[in-house]
């Protein structure tokens, strides 16, 4: 679970809470209005209050989860994107330098020919291993 997920269960929880909460006291009032005032539409307009103010704050929780998971989803595609061109240049790159990399070598053993010792000196210098020479 993430915490926008945790916080938006948090809200709903919260608002629901109040809900009850509000319906149960504007319940036992608007029972009273009904009961000994005589006025049924006081006491549906009171209870009709309550249930449109918890739709509306239901609607604007969803709203905002709504909200973060475009965000989210627009920030995982620009990584993407990112992390793609990234990958593309370093496959070009990889590519351009093993051609050079063939192309020198090529030429080392062009010269080298006839000398393979001198060819092995030149190459470890090259690749940064260790030469040593062979002892008879």
């Amino acid at each position: 679970m993430t915490w926008v997920t945790i916080l938006t269960k948090f809200k709903t929880l919260w608002s629901k809470g109040k809900y009850y909460i509000s319906f149960a006291l504007v319940g036992s009032v608007a029972i009273f209005v009904f009961f000994i005032l005589r006025r049924k539409d006081k006491a549906w307009e009171m209870v009709q209050k309550i249930k449109d103010n918890h739709d509306k704050e239901v609607d604007i929780i969803n709203k905002s989860l709504k909200e973060n998971a475009e965000k989210k989803q627009k920030e995982v595609e620009k990584y993407d994107k990112i992390v793609d061109k990234i990958e593309k240049r370093y496959k070009k790159k990889n590519k351009e330098l093993d051609s050079n990399y063939k192309k020198d070598i090529t030429k080392l053993i062009k010269k080298h020919r006839a000398d393979p010792q001198a060819l092995s000196k030149e190459l470890s210098k090259e690749f940064g291993i260790r030469y040593r020479e062979k002892t008879k």
